[in-house]
């Protein structure tokens, strides 16, 4: 819960979106999606504005649980997050060619399908 509170706290500092608890997490990468369920696709209106937050460093967030010693430590965990030089795009278009991350989602609508 730490971990997630702190990001949330830094992913708004920097984005002004709570990432952590705001946000639909999203993959490119069915086979990463099937890691946590049944994949479905999601679909958002046309000319929705939205936000995608992600790292071309962080396959998973959960990467973070493994690479730092101490979750209940704030500072570790910013230190992680510094070092993964998370962005945010207005556009699918936007995302670097091929990535197959973990994609926070931030919309106010979006409509989920079964894949």
């Amino acid at each position: 819960m730490n971990v997630h509170n702190v990001a949330d706290k830094w992913f708004y500092n920097k984005f002004g979106i709570k990432a952590r608890s705001e946000c639909i997490f999203c993959t490119p990468c069915i086979e990463q999606a099937k890691e946590f369920g049944r994949p479905c696709e999601v679909s958002l209106a046309e000319g929705l504005e939205y936000v995608l937050v992600y790292s071309v460093n962080v396959e998973d967030f959960i990467e973070i649980e493994f690479d730092i010693r101490d979750v209940s430590d704030d500072n570790e965990i910013i230190l992680w997050l510094e070092n993964k030089s998370y962005e945010s795009v207005r556009s699918l278009e936007e995302l670097p060619k091929g990535f197959q991350g973990e994609i926070m989602l931030y919309c106010e609508k979006y409509k989920i399908s079964e894949v």
